[in-house]
């Protein structure tokens, strides 16, 4: 398969498809089509097909939009997804079964469990910076979670959204997985049906569009956004090892990425020495000519290059590496600039660009005291330290989507952590365990046989004071029995409560014949 040069505006569809479409996914989701666990684990193999046999032409799309080398691609778009689809694999009847939990002893002979309700319908808007792992990882984890599920992929990486529509239309079940493309006319269609979740990726300024739209009927969101992630650099640092993953973090994917360091606040004792080890490490990886580096990216459109070229352009920092751009080719070099005040035009705004702003501090407080100064939360803070007191030091006084300590970005790929948000930097949270319970909701079950009514006439009116009282030992004292007897004695006083409600109910039932 090969993304020929096309227009993408010929594959958005007229408000008539997407009302088919629409209708379509919602008969099914009425009918349960994909909610059978071995349907689900069906689906998800189909993915990984598409992971799996389609690279050539997944890489070619992503190399058309944004310049990504196949190494980039595999291990930035593809790894993620691939284990996520294999622990599925491995846990998805597990996850799916009723989770019991534990209760009181009024509930002692009661089933009480929680089950994973799918949420049905599922509307998943991807975003172009990692056009690929943006749209099909939420589209695992809603898989896993037994919905049907229409995708939006981003209409800014054209080539990636065409070859994800000719995709998943071979691979998947087009019942109940769906792509529709479009521009903003289309998406904002979208939102005005009625979803039962909507999963967004993308920034602040969609994204309560997209809020808005679903509050008219009360839908749940998973935004995944973005912000200004801090990141501090203290006096004790090894600055050749802090260097290398600060600008790796920073210069990957052209610094098209939500995780990435927006700006350093670096130690006075060590700015220098950091400063030149960041040129260092940006050469060695990129060489003296990055433009011709196959590895090295394109921003996404020239309205984002001219966006990131005027921020730098009205910096009043010292440019000590980069700065040159093309705009035809929509390239922007590798740029650090150091003594950057915070009033500075690269402090306005998410940069999410290939532009590394370096600023003096005086100590580890003053650092805090910058992050802390803006009441935007960001996705991730990130610090480098040899002193494990100064990262909990900012873990225990920040707060941020995640927290890392001498490297930046890789938490995104450890899937048995949470990926998400918090406040302006979104909302929700997936990856593994966490995308399958964003995708479903956790229904409480409790179920209770029609004896035991002795027991149960302790809440019936009139209810007397030392009935109340009862009731309230009972109710109150939750786990409080296991930790005064143990739990042995207390499954004896279980049964013993037990066998005293059946008995009391015999002796009513004979007391009425």
């Amino acid at each position: 398969m090969t993304t020929e040069t096309f227009n993408i505006e010929d594959l958005y569809p007229t408000d008539e498809q997407i009302q088919e479409n629409y209708g379509r996914l919602k008969r099914n989701v009425k009918s349960q089509r994909a909610f059978p666990i071995a349907y689900r684990k069906e689906q998800l193999r189909q993915l990984g097909k598409i992971i799996n046999n389609e690279k050539d032409a997944l890489c070619e799309a992503l190399s058309k939009d944004l310049h990504k080398g196949y190494s980039e691609s595999l291990l930035m778009e593809f790894l993620t997804i691939s284990n996520e689809l294999l622990l599925f694999e491995a846990r998805l009847d597990e996850w799916s079964k009723p989770e019991y939990v534990s209760k009181s002893l009024l509930y002692a002979m009661d089933d009480v469990h929680i089950v994973r309700d799918p949420y049905g319908m599922v509307l998943v808007v991807g975003a172009w910076n990692y056009p690929i792992h943006l749209i099909l990882l939420p589209l695992a984890g809603a898989i896993a979670g037994g919905n049907c599920v229409l995708l939006k992929p981003s209409e800014l990486a054209p080539h990636c959204a065409k070859v994800v529509t000719d995709l998943v239309t071979k691979y998947l079940d087009p019942e109940c997985i769906v792509v529709l493309n479009g521009a903003a006319k289309e998406t904002q269609k979208m939102l005005e049906y009625q979803w039962d979740h909507i999963f967004y990726t993308g920034n602040n300024r969609v994204a309560k569009i997209v809020l808005k739209a679903a509050s008219e009927h009360l839908t749940p969101c998973t935004l995944e956004l973005g912000g200004k992630n801090p990141t501090y650099v203290h006096s004790d640092v090894d600055v050749t090892v802090t260097a290398q993953r600060i600008t790796w973090a920073k210069f990957v994917n052209v610094g098209q990425t939500c995780l990435a360091p927006d700006f350093v606040l670096c130690h006075r004792d060590k700015v220098d020495s950091f400063t030149e080890a960041c040129v260092t490490a940006v050469k060695k990886f990129y060489t003296d000519t990055p433009k011709t580096f196959a590895e090295y990216g394109r921003i996404v459109s020239k309205n984002h290059l001219n966006r990131i070229t005027r921020m730098l352009d009205n910096t009043k920092g010292e440019v000590v590496l980069g700065g040159e751009r093309d705009e035809d080719a929509r390239y922007l070099a590798p740029t650090i600039v150091k003594d950057v005040k915070l009033d500075d035009s690269l402090l306005d705004g998410e940069i999410f660009g290939p532009v590394l702003p370096i600023i003096q501090v005086e100590s580890h407080e003053d650092a805090l005291e910058v992050m802390n100064k803006s009441d935007e939360k960001s996705l991730s803070l990130y610090v480098f330290c040899k002193d494990k007191k100064i990262a909990e030091f900012f873990r225990d006084k920040t707060t941020s989507g995640s927290f890392v300590a001498n490297d930046a970005i890789v938490q995104g790929g450890c899937i048995t952590l949470p990926f998400g948000g918090v406040g302006h930097s979104g909302q929700g949270s997936y990856h593994g365990r966490f995308s399958f319970d964003n995708f479903t909701h956790p229904k409480a079950v409790l179920l209770k046989s029609q004896g035991g009514e002795a027991m149960n006439s302790l809440r019936y009116p009139p209810v007397s004071r030392k009935s109340a009282e009862r009731l309230y030992y009972l109710v109150s004292h939750r786990d409080g029995m296991g930790r005064m007897f143990g739990w042995a004695k207390t499954a004896i006083l279980v049964s013993l409560i037990a066998a005293i409600a059946m008995l009391f109910d015999r002796i009513v039932l004979r007391s009425k014949l």
